[in-house]
């Protein structure tokens, strides 16, 4: 399947999956869409990577796996669920930090400072605008670490030469869009409009991050 061809159907599964969170009651179409979104992923990358050869893939399908699984927990109520789908999260994370480590090549002075400063810039406005539960805090910080690890090796490597800026510019939305889950799950009333905003910057941001892999290693077409 061809790029283009693939990102109408994916369109089509985020489109479902934003108008059931807009609709509410659509419990079936919620539960049935959300999974979709890294399954439809999931599917396309091995059909693009079966055979080839491409070094440390086998942890690209670690973070979609464990991706797909958090989506899968979150879709469930109560602490214990939220905090398993962030633990997913996290080796989601950790999944794609050992892909981006494996194609680290050497870095810069310039370059470092870009990732560190985009690092804090996001981290800046993520912990002002949330407001953290104390008991949650230990739990929350870990995985914020985890994940701007990944926001700055991604970073360190957008060369053109290596994979570019799109997986960097993803997971960038990424961290957006866990800010506005934090703001919708511990800032008081939630909103459907948070919501839909989150499942679409999640959405979009996991296809920048593995598609633009693929592209920029030749491999999407």
């Amino acid at each position: 399947m061809k790029l283009k061809d693939f990102l109408k159907i994916f369109g089509a599964i985020v489109a479902l999956q934003v108008a059931s969170v807009y609709r509410q009651e659509s419990d079936v179409l919620y539960y049935l869409s959300k999974p979709l979104i890294m399954a439809s992923l999931g599917i396309f990358v091995y059909s693009k990577l079966n055979g080839e050869e491409l070094k440390a893939k086998g942890f690209l399908f670690v973070a979609i796996f464990f991706s797909w699984l958090g989506d899968i927990l979150l879709m469930f109520e109560g602490t214990p669920m939220f905090l398993a789908g962030m633990g997913s999260f996290a080796l989601a994370h950790v999944g794609y930090i050992v892909f981006h480590r494996i194609h680290f090549t050497k870095s810069n002075g310039y370059k470092i400072f870009s990732a560190v400063l985009y690092c804090l810039i996001l981290a800046t406005l993520v912990l002002y605008l949330v407001n953290i539960p104390k008991n949650l805090e230990m739990f929350i910080y870990a995985y914020f670490l985890v994940l701007m690890i990944h926001l700055i090796i991604a970073t360190l490597n957008s060369d053109s030469s290596n994979l570019g800026a799109l997986p960097a510019i993803g997971i960038g939305l990424f961290v957006v869009s866990d800010a506005l889950i934090g703001i919708n799950i511990f800032g008081g009333a939630k909103s459907v409009y948070i919501s839909m905003a989150v499942m679409f910057s999640y959405s979009v941001s996991q296809a920048m991050i593995i598609l633009g892999i693929l592209k920029k290693k030749g491999l999407s077409e």
